[in-house]
């Protein structure tokens, strides 16, 4: 059973920071499916690492490779061991415009290998403002970042939008993505918005790969974007401001608190340890995710053992299998637990460094201006106790610059519900997110944080040097 937390193989070149343009990378144009028990057995199939072709999209590199729907995919440039979970992530896999791709399939009972030049990822476009692909230096190398701005002349306020806990691309989403939808409505606006890549992600090239990293090295990550934010020809650097959603809103005070931004804007957020934040989300979601309460509490007394000997004993989830394999089933069902030491789609590294950290004494070091927004039907955030503890804290800290917001039935991807019943809806019944995500972000939500942007703005605060 998928759970939703505050969330969402490369091989690399060192490259001098700044020292070339990045190259574009592949895009697949493919949809797979794990294959299944009958498909394994009809096919005499040695094990499920294969994959099951069910869609392709034109003009991408699928349509080049002359690949068919219902094809089984063997292996993908010498890759064997596959799943449908980050292949498009992976440069291994997707490699980058103009590189050489092989596929080696099972078509009709026949093998066959497939090979053509990789199709770049088609890129952004607006007719309503400007999309500029730019980078930044991070370690040891080169992170993408896209930037939209208004087609007005002029200095404007800038943005960064720090997006939720997955390692996954911000470039080219969805129109729907409630990532897109706010840069695009923020953008319309009047403000200048940057997303950024995290390590190794999209078209980046860096030393470290997102997979891998710890909490502390993504966070960097994202002051690099804010200080490449700062050199934009047309953004205002005295009106400079931090949107951080989910993980990225836990993130924020660590960078706000080293950058000093005029504003910090964060949502669906936690406040409490991710130890204590991950016992409570699993007592709070399972039951409304159909497991019965009696399993429940046995259950939870299992994970009492298994949470702290991840995050206090600091073990590996790979070890802790061997020694229970009752924790296999669990690590699977409510943490997508694939392999090693995945924990959550990501290291168990990860996680670890984010529950070493002390976020209630990082907010406590913030000066800037904080908007904390809660959502009511939020079920990643719980609850609206960390949000207004980061009031408390920083206006205990620094008098009158919080301010709370609390939007009615507004779920985690900051769109209006039509009843509490949808909350775990667009969670549990196919197809009814994307009914949901079609009916756009909650403007009152929009319009009330582009008021309090504007409003910190025309109070003419000046940053001190």
């Amino acid at each position: 059973m998928k759970k939703y937390f505050l969330l969402g193989l490369y091989t690399f070149l060192f490259l001098p920071a700044n020292s070339q343009e990045l190259r574009r990378i592949g895009s697949m144009g493919i949809g797979f499916s794990a294959v299944n028990d009958s498909i394994i057995k009809v096919n005499k199939l040695k094990n499920k690492n294969a994959l099951l072709v069910t869609s392709i999209v034109p003009g991408l590199t699928g349509e080049a490779l002359k690949i068919a729907k219902g094809d089984i995919v063997l292996s993908i440039n010498g890759i064997f061991r596959l799943h449908p979970q980050g292949l498009a992530l992976n440069k291994s896999i997707t490699k980058f415009e103009g590189d050489e791709v092989e596929y080696f399939v099972l078509r009709n009972g026949m093998e066959m290998t497939l090979k053509t030049k990789a199709i770049a990822r088609p890129l952004e476009t607006s007719s309503d403002y400007n999309v500029t692909y730019d980078q930044f230096p991070f370690m040891n190398g080169i992170n993408r970042c896209i930037i939209t701005s208004p087609k007005t002349s002029g200095k404007k306020p800038g943005i960064l939008i720090i997006q939720g806990y997955p390692c996954s691309s911000i470039d080219n989403i969805p129109a729907l993505n409630p990532i897109m939808q706010l840069s695009d409505q923020l953008t319309k606006r009047g403000y200048v918005v940057m997303r950024a890549e995290k390590p190794g992600i999209g078209d980046s090239y860096n030393s470290m790969e997102c997979y891998d990293i710890d909490f502390k090295t993504e966070v960097a990550s994202f002051e690099a974007a804010y200080l490449k934010l700062k050199t934009v020809a047309d953004v205002d650097t005295n009106n400079l401001f931090i949107f951080g959603l989910s993980m990225g809103g836990m993130e924020a005070p660590f960078i706000a608190s080293q950058v000093n931004p005029k504003g910090v804007i964060v949502y669906g957020i936690t406040t409490k340890s991710w130890h204590e934040y991950l016992t409570e989300m699993l007592r709070f979601q399972n039951p409304n995710m159909g497991v019965d309460y009696t399993q429940i509490e046995s259950e939870m007394k299992l994970y009492t053992t298994l949470l702290y000997d991840l995050f206090v004993n600091l073990k590996k989830p790979s070890e802790l299998i061997k020694k229970n394999p009752d924790y296999l089933k669990l690590l699977q069902r409510d943490f997508n637990y694939i392999k090693d030491d995945d924990f959550l789609t990501r290291s168990i590294i990860f996680s670890q460094s984010l529950n070493k950290c002390d976020i209630p004494k990082e907010w406590s070091k913030v000066s800037s201006h904080v908007l904390s927004a809660f959502g009511e039907y939020d079920i990643q955030a719980i609850n609206n106790f960390g949000h207004k503890e980061i009031v408390e804290i920083v206006n205990k800290n620094h008098p009158g610059k919080a301010s709370y917001m609390e939007f009615a039935k507004t779920e985690h991807g900051m769109i209006e519900l039509l009843n509490e019943k949808e909350k775990w809806e667009i969670h549990t019944v196919p197809g009814k997110m994307k009914i949901v995500l079609m009916r756009g972000l909650n403007q009152k939500f929009i319009n009330d944080v582009d008021k309090w942007i504007k409003a910190i703005i025309e109070k003419n605060y000046v940053l001190p040097d």
